[in-house]
């Protein structure tokens, strides 16, 4: 499916269910339904929707991205990274562009699980569950 403007009035593959080859519908006219699927998951995937806002937003962000990425611009990351480090609610960002790595790298797992570990640790043991009765 298409996620943006332009894909959806760039796309080209017949029969997929989106673009106004196989709707007949603008990304205006589309998006502009109550409520569409694709509306619906643009919306839902995309987290500069939703930080800054009044929505809460996770406060530990751990984000690496790989100079070598063909599918999406760093900037992308380096927009999502901004927009984290202005969020009140953010507490813990560890921002990264990974060097010279494609799209699918792993770029540094054990170092991720190791800040993931720490970010548990410092969190503590949730509060028991209160009895009811």
């Amino acid at each position: 499916m298409n996620y943006t403007e332009y894909g959806w009035n760039h796309n080209d593959v017949s029969g997929d269910g989106s673009g106004f080859d196989d709707t007949g519908l603008t990304w205006k006219q589309y998006t502009a339904k109550k409520s569409t699927t694709v509306a619906d998951q643009v919306h839902l995937i995309n987290p500069m929707d939703f930080v800054g806002t009044r929505a809460d937003t996770a406060p530990n962000w751990y984000v690496r991205h790989g100079t070598r990425d063909r599918d999406t611009a760093f900037t992308v990351s380096v927009n999502l990274d901004r927009a984290l480090a202005a969020d009140k609610q953010v507490k813990n960002l560890d921002y990264r562009l990974a060097w010279n790595q494609p799209h699918a790298g792993n770029y540094d797992v054990p170092e991720a699980v190791a800040w993931i570990a720490d970010v548990v640790r410092e969190a503590g043991a949730p509060p028991a569950p209160r009895r009811r009765g």
